[in-house]
């Protein structure tokens, strides 16, 4: 479920809290507010400020992001087979002899295939709010924390400046904490229950069907992060300074750095549409494939994924396979998912550019005070 963008974001925390540990960059920052005499209650201010930005971001990532495109990925669309049987028109004569045709009866079967409760990210929110809550778009928030903060704590161990080996232990960490990951998947697609998640925790046994499937999801992610990177590396990116970028590229130069630039990120899309999408949709179905039958789906289900799923007691595995949890997914389900993440990078893009104008306004005002007291001083005295 949590894809590039949970990655980013991952990585993106992780710097934040080793910049925050680092007594070097605490003494920059403290340098930088004593040095523009920044007043505290102005660092109060643009503390609360970017936390709320973070928080609003973080909310509209997973709601959009793990709750609703989950149950996009997991829904079947009720059909219904409505079967009508009409008598054959009798005779007016009723001496006249019975012909074969009249010992038959007309059948006709239609079958109406209903629209998906997660046509939209908007019927899928009123969806959740109707059968589970006006809290249910932060459902399994809390699952998703044990989670990430096992798979985080593992991935603290390995030294920042060591990529492959971050990568590898992700991986590794990915595996281990598959069971919670499962968990989180049943939570995120069944109807509010009066058990807590970890009572709903699946066997070890269940777990193994998801072993392979999470390696090649935490291999599709590490993909998506460092392959775009490689490129960057291998075009000489990270050599370009600032200073160059503004003050000694020509703009032939900069048109050069533009495209290298886009030819990153074109791979990073890339990369995400083609590798993590099925990957994670992958994971996502066969996870859902074992939930248990006590727990009813929030959205229309086909636990049997036509016919696939060969229960345990008569010798199968109980889950969905590989290849058939992706290749039963339907062509407009698939882009309906790419759509939703589409939506939400678009929003959380919005959301950066509202909080740096927002945070530019703040800054701007708090120059304006404090020339103002500034010049008020100079009066006086």
């Amino acid at each position: 479920m949590t894809g590039v963008h949970g990655q980013v974001l991952g990585h993106i925390v992780r710097r934040s809290v080793e910049v925050y540990s680092d007594q070097k960059a605490q003494e920059d920052v403290n340098q930088f507010f004593a040095q523009h005499q920044v007043p505290g209650w102005a660092v109060a201010g643009i503390a609360l400020y970017a936390i709320f930005f973070a928080v609003a971001l973080a909310s509209i990532r997973y709601t959009i992001g793990d709750v609703i495109a989950t149950l996009m990925m997991v829904e079947t669309p009720k059909t219904e087979t409505i079967t009508t049987v009409t008598e054959p028109a009798k005779s007016a004569d009723p001496d006249a002899p019975l012909e074969k045709e009249d010992y038959l009866l007309d059948t006709e079967t239609v079958t109406i295939r209903h629209e998906p409760v997660t046509k939209t990210g908007r019927s899928t929110m009123r969806h959740m709010v109707r059968h589970a809550g006006s809290f249910s778009r932060w459902r399994g928030l809390s699952v998703s924390f044990v989670y990430h903060l096992c798979v985080g704590a593992v991935l603290s161990l390995v030294p920042r400046h060591r990529p492959l080996i971050q990568g590898a232990v992700s991986i590794l960490a990915t595996v281990m904490f598959s069971r919670i990951h499962m968990t989180w998947t049943h939570v995120l697609i069944s109807m509010p229950s009066e058990k807590t998640w970890f009572r709903r925790m699946p066997t070890r046994k269940m777990q193994r069907n998801v072993l392979l499937p999470s390696a090649v999801y935490a291999t599709a992610q590490q993909l998506t992060l460092y392959m775009p990177m490689l490129l960057a590396l291998v075009l000489r990116l990270h050599h370009v300074s600032h200073q160059q970028l503004v003050h000694e590229f020509t703009k032939a130069d900069r048109v050069v750095y533009a495209v290298k630039l886009g030819a990153c990120l074109l791979t990073a899309v890339f990369v995400a549409l083609t590798v993590l999408l099925p990957a994670s949709v992958t994971l996502t179905r066969i996870e859902a494939s074992m939930l248990p039958e006590e727990d009813e789906a929030l959205v229309p289900f086909d636990r049997t994924f036509d016919g696939k799923v060969v229960p345990a007691i008569v010798g199968g595995t109980g889950c969905v396979s590989f290849v058939d949890a992706w290749r039963t997914v339907d062509r407009k389900v698939r882009f309906r998912i790419v759509k939703i993440y589409a939506q939400l990078f678009a929003m959380q893009t919005i959301i950066v550019i509202l909080g740096l104008v927002g945070l530019t306004a703040f800054v701007v005002g708090i120059k304006h005070i404090q020339n103002g007291n500034q010049n008020a001083g100079a009066v006086t005295y």
